[in-house]
């Protein structure tokens, strides 16, 4: 017992560094429990990592599978590969599976500051095998502080989580050259790919880099490494092909626009202020020291790490580097945050030389360091360069201690990355789940596909899953594209975010009652329809029952053709009553109920300020602030919904937002600083109890134009049920996704459901296989024959199982290879 102080004595001398690594991400994190009053932000960080993955974990619990196929309460039904990109298959996503008895919000921040302090660990003890103690410490010190590591962490996950398997690939890479042995390597591949397949271009180069720069021929022949590296790489690309295939389909099937427009000279030119490398956390976001480093590298051309040097100038000047790393989708420097880790490792070699800057050297620097300055044009960028050039000036003094001095500009980068980002407190997550529980403790009266809209915290909402019921909101850069077209310019959703990868919850009262929104969440009034029949807190849950079912059969259907020389208004209205089929139909009367138009007064509106101004039919707002105006209705609204559409043209560029809400209903024009801009200029607005309208005009320098008023007869919602045919005895297999029900069609005609329309789904009807057709031009139908009918529909997503094929074979081929290989060294051995 008297050895065991002597033995924690060793143990903390030997391992105190790294505790200091893990606990910084933690310290990090209370720091912004603290003092911004939340871990992660509102957006990405809850509204898809931990959402979406808390939507997964229940789906495991309720179906007890790991490879589901449809997700049927988001999106009103979606391709589960729509959201592989959030967490799938991720290994922080997998391990919460484990703990049921804790949130996502609490366990998967755990995990990720835990694999962010793991990655400083296993560069620091990587770092020490090249470099002298206190330089491997820095280097693993830098990794934590870099702008885009602890930023990511409580943001977009899938940018910095792989960063584990990155630096194992660098162990790996030593274990292939010094032993012959590839799993290590293999397996860092393929947990990138498992990880996040978009960052995994980086984080192989970054690998592949390394491993060139450590090659001994002698160790180790070019014919051989060559050879080991394709099967190595191409290997890991089978075993985790059950994921990325059926993803990588329903990306480039969804009609999603997958890459932005680029001309050779842009992509040509190079980035002289050096936007890939420094302070910004969507690029490798780190300081001037690291650059400097690259630059002194270069110089020794020669020499390895002067080539690996000169290649990373390359990439971090020439934007045609950047596009090529981002799969051809845009020219943006994020792909590089995997070779972090490696710009770390040459800057640690060449601190570690203890060489002195020759006059040629440092003229350079000062000129290069005057030019970042002078571009950047703030004062911590001043010091980032005085600094960073005294350490190397110094450097060939040996004097490591100035080292640490640079890790206040790395703390500045870090703080920095983190302001501005708007956070989730824990009690407004803590609310929102409360929401979800009171909601599954209701037993609300459902038929599959049934759906709640949900309007309270709508943004944070949109991926919460309140399962058996489904919702008409997602939010996922990859889902059915034709889906979120209906969703924007045919049934004229408002748009209140600043991208169009979200279809939010919404006012509009005719897709309510089109996409079985059968219950509502809101603290404000609902649209028209919807009565309350519970209350907990601020909260109503309303009912309107006169909605659409989610599958019917009619014989009374229009063609795309006909229904696209209707007006935008009459569309809305005929989708409720007449299904829209893609076969070409002989032409039938339309809707009789006609939207009533009238007009406003500009000139009158115009004399609430010296903000607004009118000139035929436009209003022309300049105003440094919010501005509310209330106009009164000629008439006031009886038995009808008020429709009122207007274009919005910013009268210069608009960095900002520009936003119009009248009575809560909120439409966006997202400014030219959005990341991926809404383009959304024609706004809608619904309104229907009430005889003024509250209109908020957001500040900035537009106009409004083309501004039309309709209404329409709340008549329309107790017409739409005619010529229609209700089906009966309702199933749905949520494990196996598939769909049975019953319906007797008095003539021929078309089963109408309101599922997206997707590659993978099949319909059966009494068992035989029919063709699937477009309805409503978006979603899944088919003929159906007159007489009774048993319809099956079921969905798998496209590759799946050749997928799984693929990659059970390439597994068996792999563990086959490695018993033999032991089998080769143990009889070599003997």
């Amino acid at each position: 017992m008297r050895r065991l102080p002597h033995a924690l004595e060793i143990a903390w001398k030997r391992s105190w560094k790294d505790l200091i690594l893990f606990a910084i991400p933690f310290l990090c994190a209370l720091g912004c429990l603290i003092w911004l009053e939340g871990f992660g932000s509102s957006t990405d960080w809850y509204t898809q990592h931990i959402a979406i993955a808390d939507d997964f974990r229940s789906f495991f619990y309720r179906t007890h599978r790991l490879f589901p196929d449809f997700m049927s309460d988001l999106g009103s039904g979606q391709n589960v590969f729509s959201f592989a990109y959030y967490g799938l298959y991720r290994y922080d996503v997998m391990l919460s599976y484990l703990f049921p008895f804790l949130s996502m919000s609490l366990i998967l921040p755990i995990i990720h500051l835990s694999a962010l302090g793991s990655s400083a660990i296993l560069l620091h003890h990587f770092l020490k095998r090249h470099v002298a103690a206190a330089t491997a410490f820095f280097g693993a010190l830098c990794l934590l502080l870099a702008a885009p590591m602890f930023y990511h962490s409580a943001k977009q996950v899938i940018f910095v989580l792989y960063m584990p398997f990155v630096i194992l690939g660098f162990y790996g890479a030593d274990r292939l050259l010094q032993k012959q042995k590839y799993d290590l390597y293999l397996f860092a591949i393929t947990m990138m790919i498992l990880t996040s397949f978009y960052f995994t271009v980086g984080g192989a180069l970054a690998c592949f880099a390394y491993l060139m720069m450590s090659w001994d021929p002698h160790q180790l022949s070019a014919k051989k490494l060559w050879k080991s590296l394709i099967l190595l790489h191409s290997g890991a690309v089978l075993v985790s092909a059950f994921f990325w295939m059926p993803c990588a389909y329903a990306l480039f099937t969804s009609g999603a626009k997958t890459s932005a427009a680029f001309s050779l000279p842009a992509l040509l030119t190079p980035d002289i202020k050096m936007e890939a490398l420094l302070y910004s956390p969507y690029c490798m976001g780190v300081g001037l020291l690291m650059g400097f480093c690259l630059f002194l590298w270069a110089g020794k051309y020669k020499s390895r790490e002067g080539i690996a040097a000169i290649v990373m100038l390359g990439i971090l000047f020439l934007p045609i580097c950047l596009y090529l790393m981002n799969l051809g989708l845009y020219a943006r420097p994020k792909a590089l945050i995997p070779l972090l880790p490696f710009l770390i490792l040459l800057t640690c070699k060449w601190l570690d030389r203890h060489e002195s800057l020759s006059a040629k050297q440092t003229l350079c620097l000062l000129l290069i360091g005057a030019l970042i300055v002078y571009q950047k044009n703030m004062l911590w960028a001043f010091w980032d360069f005085v600094i960073a050039f005294v350490i190397l000036w110094a450097n060939g003094n040996r004097k490591q201690k100035g080292y640490y001095a640079y890790l206040l500009i790395m703390a500045i980068i870090l703080v920095q990355a983190n302001q501005g980002e708007p956070r989730i407190s824990y009690a407004r997550i803590k609310e929102l789940a409360a929401k979800k529980a009171w909601i599954a403790s209701l037993d609300l009266a459902h038929t599959p596909f049934t759906k709640i809209a949900d309007y309270h915290e709508n943004a944070q909402s949109m991926n919460l899953s309140m399962a058996p019921l489904g919702k008409t909101s997602i939010y996922s850069s990859i889902h059915a594209q034709s889906y979120n077209h209906f969703y924007y310019d045919v049934m004229r959703n408002n748009l209140s975010l600043r991208n169009r990868v979200s279809t939010l919850e919404n006012g509009n009262p005719f897709f309510l009652a089109f996409s079985s929104s059968r219950y509502l969440i809101s603290e404000n009034k609902p649209p028209y329809g919807y009565v309350p029949i519970a209350e907990k807190g601020a909260l109503t849950l309303y009912e309107n029952k006169n909605v659409l079912p989610f599958a019917y059969g009619s014989d009374q259907v229009i063609s795309q053709t006909q229904f696209a020389s209707l007006s935008d208004i009459d569309k809305i209205a005929q989708l409720l009553l007449t299904p829209v089929v893609s076969a070409d139909k002989d032409m039938i009367e339309t809707t009789q109920i006609q939207p009533t138009k009238e007009t406003w007064n500009l000139q009158e509106i115009s004399r609430q300020g010296k903000w607004i101004s009118a000139k035929q039919n436009t209003l022309h707002i300049n105003s440094r602030q919010k501005e509310t105006m209330r106009l009164s209705l000629q008439d006031p609204l009886q038995d009808e919904i008020l429709i009122m559409t207007m274009q919005i043209k910013p009268i210069h560029s608009n960095y900002n937002d520009l936003d119009v809400t009248i009575n809560g209903i909120r439409n966006r024009l997202s400014g030219s600083g959005a990341t991926y801009p809404n383009h959304h200029t024609q706004f809608t607005f619904y309104t229907h109890q009430s005889d003024q309208l509250e209109i908020t005009f957001s500040s900035g320098n537009y106009q409004l134009s083309d501004i039309q008023t309709y209404r329409l007869p709340t008549a329309l919602f107790q017409t739409m049920w005619q010529n229609k045919t209700a089906v009966t005895d309702e199933t749905y297999d949520e494990t196996n996704a598939v769909y049975e029900a019953k319906i007797t069609m008095q003539k021929d005609g078309w089963l109408i459901t309101s599922l997206p329309l997707q590659d993978g789904y099949t319909i059966w009807i009494d068992g035989k296989k029919v063709p699937v057709e477009t309805v409503n031009l978006s979603f899944v139908g088919c003929q159906i024959d007159k007489g009774t009918h048993r319809v099956k529909i079921h969905f798998q997503p496209p590759l799946k199982v050749p997928a799984q094929i693929l990659s059970l074979t390439a597994l068996g081929v792999l563990l086959f290879a490695k018993w033999r290989r032991i089998r080769y060294e143990k009889s070599t051995n003997s």
